[in-house]
């Protein structure tokens, strides 16, 4: 908790890092749930020599399902040239700037990926609308839309050739983020969007 204290007090963004890699309890859900300052968790970690545990989507669904929110990030932790380019980050933003940037990752303006990306990715009244990037390559592959909500529950899914893809919320829902992953390999997390936005 110091060094989180210390963190947010320089400004820094506080990730909790690949809550699996070699240890299956590296940082368990009630680890992560009590402590303050937590911005993001690691849900998708580069390092295959470490695999399988280099996804935690499982943790980052047991935190917001708690009631935590926090956002989901995904990073090569570059320990060797095979994990190089093998998650990364997707921001949006209006000012190409490390302010800009600190800014959107503190808003949960962006997304992690492993090689899918999207086009547009919104909530609009109490539908949510994800759209796969439109680059030429992704048109004729198929594409596995995952609308996943409270307990990391599959809420709706969609396979298909289309792009487009839409959930309409129930006003159920504690929170609803979206998983696009491609024939060809990638796939992309998007944050979650919570009940208020639907």
């Amino acid at each position: 908790q110091p060094l989180l204290d210390r963190i947010k007090q320089e400004g820094g963004f506080t990730i909790m890092c690949h809550p699996h890699w070699s240890l299956e309890d590296y940082w368990t859900s009630p680890a992560i749930l009590s402590l303050r300052g937590c911005d993001a968790i690691e849900i998708v970690n580069g390092d295959v020599e470490n695999g399988p545990g280099n996804l935690a989507t499982d943790v980052w669904d047991e935190v917001l399902s708690a009631g935590k929110r926090i956002w989901g990030v995904g990073n090569d932790d570059f320990h060797h040239v095979q994990c190089f380019q093998n998650a990364w980050n997707v921001v949006k933003t209006a000012e190409w700037s490390k302010q800009g940037i600190m800014d959107a990752l503190f808003h949960g303006s962006f997304y992690a990926s492993t090689g899918a990306y999207f086009e547009n990715l919104y909530a609009e009244g109490n539908q949510i609308v994800a759209e796969c990037s439109r680059n030429s390559m992704y048109e004729k592959c198929t594409k596995v839309f995952q609308f996943i909500g409270e307990g990391g529950k599959v809420l709706q899914t969609q396979i298909g050739k289309s792009g487009r893809a839409v959930y309409t919320a129930n006003g159920s829902e504690k929170y609803v983020r979206v998983e696009l992953m491609l024939e060809m390999g990638g796939t992309a997390f998007s944050q979650p969007f919570f009940s208020e936005l639907f």
